[in-house]
C-alpha cells in the first residue's frame, strides 16, 4: 500500500474569483517543507487540475505536537483550543451515542458478530446495520422522546453491548480496557 498523501498547512486566507465563480483557499507551509509538498502534490501546471481534499485537523492532536517552547513540528504555532469540554456519554443525543459507536471497530466487531443478518443486508454497512436492528430509517429517530420502541430498543443494545464488552463501568467511547 502507497504512504497517503498528506500535507498538514494552515488555513489562512481565501477570496472569491468572479469571473470564475469560483473561491480560492489559501494553505501555508512552512518554507522548509517546499520539497515535500512538490514531492506529495506535484507543481500546479496550467490548464491541468488537480483535485485534493481539505480536512480539518483535530486542534488537540496539533496541540500535542507542540513541544515545551511553543513550536510546533511544522514550525508553526499549534491552534488555540477552543474546544468545549467533552460531555458525558449519556448526556449526549442518542442519535450522537449511535453514531460515535458505529465508528469504533469492537462495536462493528459486535454488531456483526451480534446481528450479521442485519450487517449483510445493509451490504456491510454498520450504520445501515443499525438501522435496521433498531426500525429505523435514520438514527435521528433516535432522539424523538416520541418514538419510544426505538429508543427502548437502543437502550437495550446499548446495554447488551456493554455488558458483553466489559464496558459498563466506563465511558463506552473510551475503547481501552
Amino acid at each position: 500500500m502507497t504512504a497517503p498523501a498528506v500535507i498538514r498547512a494552515t488555513f489562512t486566507e481565501w477570496r472569491m474569483v468572479k469571473t470564475r465563480s469560483a473561491l480560492q483557499i489559501v494553505l501555508e507551509v512552512p518554507i522548509e517543507q517546499t520539497e515535500e509538498v512538490l514531492a506529495t502534490l506535484g507543481a500546479p501546471m496550467p490548464g491541468k487540475e488537480k483535485w485534493v481534499a481539505v480536512a480539518l485537523l483535530d486542534a488537540k492532536a496539533v496541540a500535542r505536537q507542540v513541544d515545551p517552547g511553543g513550536a510546533s513540528t511544522s514550525g508553526r504555532s499549534a491552534p488555540a483550543e477552543t474546544e468545549k469540554p467533552r460531555r458525558k456519554f449519556t448526556e449526549l443525543r442518542l442519535s450522537a451515542q449511535a453514531g460515535i459507536l458505529c465508528e469504533q471497530d469492537d462495536f462493528r466487531g459486535w454488531l456483526a458478530e451480534e446481528y450479521p443478518n442485519a450487517v449483510r443486508a445493509a451490504s456491510g454497512d454498520i450504520a445501515g446495520a443499525l438501522r435496521l436492528v433498531l426500525k429505523v430509517q435514520s438514527r435521528t429517530e433516535l432522539d424523538d422522546a416520541r418514538n419510544t420502541r426505538e429508543r427502548a430498543a437502543w437502550s437495550a443494545l446499548l446495554t447488551q453491548f456493554q455488558q458483553e464488552t466489559g464496558r459498563m463501568a466506563r465511558d463506552p467511547r473510551d475503547t481501552a480496557a
